[in-house]
């Protein structure tokens, strides 16, 4: 296992300060390569090598939901940001007892709500037989486990929280425009038991401008994403 620095990473630019624990086998030596690693965790593609978080969750010998479409999933890069920074506080490095981000800040940047969001969008998945014919494996529910440990211990709600990252914050945390306007336009009146989704009323507004800059002719908005060959993601078991 190592400590990487998330300070300048592009896929993580909210965790200026806090250090990356990666697991022994995980192809990451600095902040690029946590980068180009970040790149292929978040994508929920299909690929040859079979590698990518879309690949993981479709592979009957990892998360065992084949008959998954690629579509429900909230957060999941800022989450990853998060569960990768957690890792950093909380696991020791070595021999000795300190951790990635000892001295550093405790709390992580993304919000509980956040988060919530990306479990319950993850716990929809597993609990489609259509996708899910098994339902939830022990490795994913390793995976959110350790995700809502981190939301628990090492999040907040406050005032300056981050909602998402800004690629996520311009489709409500989903991975195309077409769904997060889906949700926006079939969400129910915000209340006690329906919070207010901020993301939908930044939707409206980047409608509302119709930016050139933004706006593609298929109704998608362009999130840039580096390149890179995709490899794995590893999940942490006690």
């Amino acid at each position: 296992m190592s400590c990487v620095s998330m300070t300048n990473s592009t896929y993580c630019p909210s965790f200026v300060g806090f250090t990356a624990y990666i697991p022994h086998g995980v192809p990451v030596h600095d902040t690029a390569s946590f980068d180009d690693y970040m790149a292929q965790t978040v994508s929920l593609g299909t690929t040859p090598t079979q590698s990518t978080m879309g690949d993981l969750i479709r592979n009957p010998s990892v998360f065992n939901c084949p008959g998954w479409d690629g579509t429900g999933l909230r957060y999941l890069q800022s989450t990853m940001c998060a569960y990768f920074a957690g890792m950093g506080s909380v696991y020791p490095v070595g021999s000795g007892s300190g951790t990635c981000n000892d001295g550093k800040p405790v709390i992580v940047p993304v919000c509980q709500q956040t988060m919530d969001s990306f479990k319950s969008s993850w716990d929809a998945v597993f609990s489609n037989i259509d996708f899910c014919p098994d339902g939830q494996n022990d490795a994913a529910a390793s995976l959110i486990d350790f995700v809502v440990s981190v939301r628990d211990q090492l999040s907040s709600d406050s005032s300056t929280c981050l909602t998402a990252e800004l690629a996520e914050r311009e489709h409500c945390g989903f991975q195309s425009t077409l769904e997060a306007t889906q949700f926006c336009e079939t969400k129910p009146a915000d209340s006690d038991q329906v919070p207010h989704e901020a993301c939908c009323d930044y939707l409206d507004s980047i409608y509302a401008s119709e930016s050139e800059d933004y706006l593609h002719a298929d109704g998608n908005f362009e999130i840039p994403r580096t390149s890179s060959t995709p490899r794995f993601i590893c999940v942490q078991v006690d």
